[in-house]
C-alpha cells in the first residue's frame, strides 16, 4: 500500500493513533501476547510491540501496511470487535460519526484528495 494510506501519519512512518488502539484492543480482547500478535501479524513480537507504542512508537514501511491491515481486521472479527462483524450480524454499514476526525480525514487524503480544516468564523 502507497502513502497517502489512512493507516499511517506519514510515508514510511508510525501508525496513526486509531490503528495502534485497534491493535491493543484486539490483543487485549483476545489475551493474546505480542508473541502471538507478532505470529499473526508475520512480523517479530518486538517490532508489533514497538509500532504499537504510544510514546515514541516505531515506524513501518508502507509496503507492510497492507498485510497488517489484513491480519488485524482478520483478528477484530475473530474477537468479534470489528465493523464487518457488526456488518454480518445485520448492525449495516458504520455510520460517519463512529470515525474520529482524524480517520475521516485520513481516508479522504488516501482517495487522493487534499484535506484542509479551519476554524469558522
Amino acid at each position: 500500500m502507497s502513502f497517502p494510506n489512512p493507516y499511517q501519519v506519514e510515508a514510511n512512518g508510525e501508525l496513526t493513533p486509531a490503528v495502534r488502539k485497534r491493535i491493543h484492543a484486539v490483543r487485549d480482547k483476545l489475551g493474546y501476547s505480542w508473541a502471538d500478535l507478532g505470529y499473526e501479524f508475520d512480523f517479530s513480537n518486538t517490532f508489533v510491540h514497538g509500532i504499537s507504542r504510544e510514546q515514541d512508537p516505531q515506524r513501518i514501511r508502507s509496503k507492510h501496511i497492507e498485510s497488517l491491515i489484513q491480519s488485524l481486521e482478520g483478528l477484530e472479527v475473530k474477537a468479534g470487535i470489528a465493523k464487518v462483524a457488526a456488518e454480518e450480524a445485520g448492525g449495516g454499514k458504520a455510520s460517519v460519526s463512529e470515525f474520529s476526525l482524524e480517520e475521516l480525514v485520513n481516508a479522504i487524503a488516501a482517495k487522493g484528495f487534499a484535506v484542509t480544516i479551519s476554524p469558522k468564523g
